[in-house]
């Protein structure tokens, strides 16, 4: 799903992978197909900036469809097969 969304005078843009909507939560899931190359998942994402794309889109979600509830934020990194959510 391409976001447009203007924040503090500067303008994020990207495309969510996948928007989850249901009756009590939402979600921001970004598929991530970088190598690990023995790497732990939690580094890679620290490494790669991950978690500030992903605030970024989930701030622009709620901009854009405001609710009441908060957006949970997920990283699926392909190579490991796990989805890790991104808590902060």
């Amino acid at each position: 799903m391409p976001i447009l969304h203007l924040r503090d005078k500067q303008l994020v843009h990207g495309v969510v992978d996948l928007y989850l909507e249901t009756e009590n939560e939402r979600w921001v899931i970004d598929y991530k197909t970088v190598p690990l190359n023995g790497i732990p998942a939690d580094a890679i994402i620290k490494t790669h900036g991950f978690e500030k794309q992903l605030f970024a889109y989930a701030e622009a979600v709620q901009a854009i469809w405001p609710r009441a509830d908060s957006i949970r934020r997920a990283v699926v990194l392909t190579e490991a097969g796990e989805m890790i959510e991104l808590i902060s």
